[in-house]
């Protein structure tokens, strides 16, 4: 019965998943290239914008011709130029597709318009920031004018905006752009690397350790997949693709021979997984729902904007770049971003994209590669959604029960610190939740004279060695993190014996070398973010300089009252006070009055105060209300926030400027979060009704607020966001409402 189960349930979840990507090929299949509404020559204007940008790689093929079509941007070659450019009146058909370029947010003195030829009524195409990228944005044009309409761009020579000619969009190709792009990247996701993690995890069963580190193993196992595809890549595009699809195929190949020959495995680990699994697809689905409801543009750079005044560059596009060139067939060593190398950021979101889409790109209809982005975007928030596993499965360890685990990341991911990373896919999220996961496993590490429950020290360290690298190869803001977890936890991890420190710090170790050989091969030199890190600028002119020396050479020719002052003014930014320390951080909306929300957003995006200070308050109520109790998930819990704060003080000593949250460590603000949290729901005082609180600004400030600043709302993505809401709500209720006899933080029994 195991058995047949087994199948049933892996084939029934095969085919709903190989049903939609067949359903999204038969609707690229029905696709018609869109038809231009003006002709070449059907445009009038101040002269302050000229024509002949030839950058339509990502825009359908019919913009490839340039005697039909025009791009118009307001750049000359002597700065940018302010004045107005429209097309010739048309009859407006559903759906418009417009190629912008630039900045088209409110403050930027740009504008993107259609308007009602008739009445002179005008309405705002897009909100974007695409830099010098183009983009072919959706419009929904219906009821916006009974007659014929004209689309324009009005600037003031402040920002660069362009604009290309208008052409009318098929319901299908809007139907596959809109809604089964995203569904597909993340339905890939969600197939690829959950295949890759069940193989991974049934492998290690072997090892006849608990399900924890069977579930962290298979984890660590997706990371090992991922930077095995960049390498790939890197050889060839066929080489890579044949990678990627043997490696998916050898792991549906063990997941099917577990279900044969290993059933009761398999029915054990799919058991244990099952609400991991499933509250990494609610926050996926969710987050990616929140980011297609919010339509100012809609592609690729919907996550730019989707939370203006918080708005970041391309970093979110990078992973995405670097994967797409790989499997274009571009030399490693040639692939660039401007001054920035390929080098100068660690690879592991690439590999997962690579080994997500790099197989399917091929078979994807040459019309329609332009929306593919959108695809990679979904499936990189789904990556970026692994935190929530990886802290599940560490809290586990920790013998925490379900019932808190689901309270403690219901709260943390519903701010928005998670909603922000999770959508916007630079990788530092996926490197805190290995981050993460890093820091629990040394938390569980066994006292002397207290052998482990569950495993070995040996298992346990070599999961954290491992985590630890993979975090450091998604982001390398984790080193605070990791410094500090090794810092804090040095006391257990020496207990351990030489063997399994001397065998988990090599295959953490391990786990890193082949980055580092791809950069001394490919493009040596990648350190510009370690150079901003200890010298304060990037350096892209002296790469060869050593950057240790430069680092000395800076603090020398300040001396020390000058790097005292730096210092303090970290700490000023820190704490969320006012300062001109750090030039990145513009305080849009600053009065409470006259937009609180915004100013929240702002708040909480840049100052770690802002992020932590709810969590914090119901820990320390909690902590003082119940000083008396010392169990073994409340030491866990104090080594998180104690690995949070010593990380904090490694940050503002070593980093030279600029101490805003994301160049920090996102496994320490999730440690500090989860901490705080944690201790709240264990000991179920009124504290812990501060997480409502906390779950309703987030909700005001970056689900409602946003939705109510779109130009268009998406209603079925709305829809499924309300759903996702209303799951993750229902499972945090009977925590934060109910009644529980049981004694509070009690051990519970292993599954193993």
């Amino acid at each position: 019965m195991i058995k047949q189960n087994n199948v049933l349930s892996i084939g029934i979840l095969s085919a709903i998943a190989l049903a939609i990507i067949f359903v999204w090929i038969a609707v690229a299949e029905l696709h018609t290239d869109p038809i231009l509404l003006v002709r070449a020559d059907g445009w009038s204007g101040s002269g302050a914008f000229t024509t002949g940008a030839d950058y339509t790689v990502d825009m359908p093929p019919v913009y490839s011709q340039p005697s039909d079509t025009r791009l118009w941007r307001n750049w000359t070659g002597n700065g940018f130029r302010g004045g107005e450019i429209w097309t010739v009146p048309f009859v407006a058909p559903p759906v418009i597709g417009v190629p912008v370029q630039g900045n088209m947010n409110p403050e930027s003195g740009n504008r993107v318009l259609i308007e009602c030829v008739s009445n002179g009524r005008r309405s705002d195409v897009a909100h974007l920031a695409t830099f010098e990228r183009w983009s072919f944005v959706l419009f929904d044009a219906r009821g916006i004018c009974g007659g014929p309409v004209r689309i324009g761009a009005i600037s003031d020579g402040r920002e660069l905006v362009g604009i290309g000619t208008p052409a009318s969009v098929s319901a299908t190709e809007t139907l596959a752009v809109r809604y089964l792009m995203p569904v597909t990247g993340v339905i890939l996701a969600f197939l690829t690397v959950g295949a890759a993690w069940i193989a991974g995890a049934l492998a290690c069963a072997r090892l006849k350790i608990g399900e924890s580190e069977i579930a962290s193993l298979g984890l660590i196992v997706t990371g090992l997949v991922a930077l095995t595809t960049v390498w790939a890549f890197s050889v060839s595009p066929l080489v890579g693709r044949s990678a990627a699809a043997i490696i998916f195929a050898a792991a549906a190949a063990q997941v099917a021979y577990g279900a044969y020959f290993a059933a009761e495995s398999l029915a054990r680990i799919t058991q244990y997984l099952a609400k991991p699994f499933a509250g990494w697809a609610i926050f996926a689905v969710g987050v990616v729902a929140l980011g297609a409801s919010i339509d100012n543009g809609g592609g690729p750079f919907a996550a730019n904007v989707a939370f203006f005044p918080v708005t970041w560059s391309t970093d979110n596009q990078i992973p995405v770049l670097l994967a797409d060139r790989l499997a274009a067939g571009v030399p490693a060593s040639q692939i660039n971003f401007g001054a920035w190398l390929a080098s100068d950021r660690p690879p592991l979101l690439s590999g997962y994209l690579l080994f997500i889409h790099g197989w399917l790109l091929p078979a994807i209809q040459p019309a329609l590669r332009y929306a593919v982005d959108i695809a990679e975007q979904a499936s990189g928030a789904a990556i970026m959604g692994l935190w929530v596993p990886a802290a599940w499965i560490g809290l586990r360890l920790a013998r925490v029960r379900d019932d808190i685990i689901i309270a403690i990341l219901v709260t943390t991911g519903f701010t928005g610190f998670c909603i922000f990373n999770g959508l916007y896919i630079w990788p530092k999220l996926l490197a805190g939740g290995f981050g993460l996961l890093m820091i629990l496993v040394l938390a569980c590490l066994p006292s002397r004279g207290q052998p482990s429950p569950t495993s070995s020290p040996l298992v346990l360290l070599v999961i954290a060695a491992m985590s630890g690298a993979l975090a450091l190869l998604s982001h390398g803001g984790a080193f605070f993190g990791v410094i500090a977890a090794l810092i804090v936890c040095a006391p257990m991890i020496l207990r351990q014996g030489a063997r399994p420190l001397a065998v988990s710090a090599l295959l953490g170790i391990a786990t890193m070398v082949p980055w580092f050989i791809w950069q001394a091969h490919f493009q040596p030199n990648g350190n510009a973010l370690l150079r901003f890190l200890l010298v304060g600028e990037f350096g892209f002119d002296r790469r060869e300089a050593s950057v240790l020396g430069e680092a000395l050479h800076t603090y020398n020719s300040l001396g020390w009252i000058a790097v005292l002052k730096t210092k303090w003014e970290a700490i000023r930014v820190v704490i969320g006070v006012p300062t001109t320390y750090c030039n990145r951080i513009e305080r849009l909306g600053s009065s409470w009055t006259e937009a609180p929300l915004t100013t929240l957003r702002v708040n909480e995006f840049y100052y770690l105060v802002f992020l932590l200070w709810l969590p914090m308050l119901a820990g320390t109520i909690a902590r003082l209300r119940h000083a008396e109790r010392n169990t073994e998930q409340n030491a866990v819990m104090t080594i998180l926030a104690a690995t949070g704060a010593v990380s904090v003080v490694i940050w503002i000593l070593t980093s030279w400027t600029c101490h805003i949250v994301h160049h920090f460590a996102y496994q320490s603000c999730l440690a500090m979060m989860i901490a705080g949290w944690g201790v709240a729901f264990m000991h179920r005082g009124p504290e812990r009704l501060l997480a409502p609180a906390s779950i309703a600004l987030a909700a005001s400030a970056w689900i409602a607020s946003p939705l109510f600043q779109a130009i268009a709302v998406r209603w079925v993505w709305l829809i499924v966001l309300f759903a996702t809401i209303l799951v993750a709500l229902a499972a945090l209720a009977p925590r934060l409402f109910g009644r529980d006899n049981s004694c509070e933080g009690a051990e519970r029994p292993m599954l193993n």
